[in-house]
């Protein structure tokens, strides 16, 4: 359509009022009006004011007036002019009846012009006949107030609370002596004992490895598809173990021996951060083997490229120095910022957990072998994030929305109490439950895991 002048415009309008003969409720609603006085029937029906609009006596138009009035056609039956006085009113007879010029005065005055075809003939219903419930259907009430309702009914996130709810005794926790330099040989084949369930966990490291290809301390998702060598070897030696007969044997130990190899040499080729972890992660799974497996020669091996290990575990630490920047757990039980992104989380906790488990590795060697552990070992600050929530996010949005409804335990030390003290038993993690039952011994666990309440 042309556009229009103003003054070409307002002509269209006065014409458009002249000739028209429904009354303005049924103009405005597009609806038939029979003309019926002094109230149609639909105004009738729907008790809506029933006014007839006429021309002020002595109003005329010009000549050019007319001539665009005729052409337009109909311009009349779609005026969407309306009295914004009589919206909310009640029709009375007096009132629909008043056609005096006075009152189409009042009238033509208070007549908005809209320029879309809207429909208000389910308006003018409501306000005509219940004022609240057309006041209601515009009407957002509170929404927006935290007081209120709500009601699009959004979940809220819930928040954490402020303050942690002890549910343990600490008694059982101050109890146990966390060293286990003093211990029995028979507690080595004793599951129930700290030394026992620490040496049946690293002897079968391997096979869940195998199986399903992920650790306590190797995330599934944390390589992606670029995954290490280093570690596809591993994968491989803790594949072959698996299947090891006494038919074949000789041959499995023959292919360790050559991935261990293998293991070496693209281990010393790593330069970044995920290549250095890979390699000591390969090494854990490497040695879990050798080291407990009874054969002499493989151990002798373990043990003679146990330096090489140890300077791979420092060169790890440093890269955990270096991955602290906003993904260090934080200092408290209160939560930090969140991660800039999971996969750097992940790179990061899995770098913590790794140190962790590596170094305990070492330590349980030497205590089996009535060896002090070496005290360069001792030194690092351990640290991790204690959360089964986090860990076990398989998804960048199951990771956040775990980081801001689920709670998390920041291990520093290898110190326990606030786990102790206030998580519950389907907050922690294996890794978790692996350091803890290390520290505390099955027993204490087995206390832990029913989350006796104090």
């Amino acid at each position: 359509m042309d556009s229009f002048s103003p003054l070409a415009a307002r002509k269209m309008d006065r014409a458009a009022a002249s000739r028209q003969k429904s009354c303005n409720a049924c103009v405005r609603g597009k609806r038939k009006c029979d003309k019926k006085t002094p109230q149609c029937t639909r105004c009738a029906a729907k008790g809506l004011d029933c006014v007839y609009q006429r021309l002020p006596p002595g109003a005329n138009f010009h000549d050019d007036d007319i001539c665009i009035a005729e052409s337009l056609n109909d311009v009349s039956d779609f005026d969407m002019g309306f009295d914004i006085n009589n919206l909310g009113g009640t029709a009375t007879h007096s009132s629909a009846s008043n056609t005096s010029p006075d009152s189409l005065d009042r009238v033509t005055t208070s007549t908005i012009d809209l320029d879309s075809p809207l429909d208000f003939s389910l308006i003018d219903h409501l306000m005509a006949n219940d004022t609240s419930v057309g006041s209601e259907l515009w009407s957002l009430g509170d929404y927006g107030n935290s007081n209120s309702n709500n009601k699009l009914g959004i979940p809220s996130i819930p928040s954490m609370p402020t303050t942690q709810v002890v549910i343990r005794d600490l008694a059982i926790f101050e109890s146990i002596e966390p060293c286990m330099s003093d211990f029995s040989p028979l507690d080595v084949y004793d599951p129930r004992s700290r030394v026992g369930y620490t040496v049946n966990v690293i002897t079968n490291l391997y096979r869940d490895f195998a199986k399903t290809r992920r650790l306590p301390f190797i995330h599934p998702r944390l390589y992606g598809s670029n995954l290490p060598k280093t570690l596809m070897v591993a994968f491989s030696a803790a594949s072959a173990y698996s299947a090891c007969t006494p038919e074949n044997k000789g041959w499995v130990v023959k292919l360790i021996a050559d991935l261990a190899k293998d293991i070496h040499r693209e281990g010393e080729r790593a330069s970044t951060p995920a290549e250095k972890l890979a390699r000591v992660q390969a090494m854990v799974v490497l040695d879990s083997i050798r080291m407990f497996d009874g054969d002499v020669m493989m151990r002798a091996t373990s043990e003679r490229e146990m330096p090489q290990f140890m300077a791979w575990m420092f060169a790890l630490r440093e890269v955990e120095e270096e991955l602290k920047i906003g993904d260090e757990p934080a200092a408290t039980m209160l939560k930090g910022s969140p991660p800039q992104s999971w996969e750097a989380w992940l790179l990061a906790e899995s770098t913590r957990r790794t140190i962790v488990i590596a170094f305990a590795f070492v330590c349980m060697t030497s205590i089996l072998k009535s060896n002090e552990p070496p005290c360069e070992i001792m030194a690092p600050k351990f640290q991790f994030t204690a959360s089964k929530y986090l860990w076990e996010a398989d998804s960048s949005m199951a990771f956040f929305r775990a980081w801001q409804t689920k709670p998390q335990y920041p291990v520093r030390d290898l110190d326990f109490k606030g786990i102790w003290m206030h998580a519950q038993p389907e907050d922690v993690d294996e890794f978790t439950k692996l350091m803890l039952t290390a520290q505390m011994g099955p027993d204490a666990i087995d206390h832990f895991m029913v989350g006796h309440v104090c």
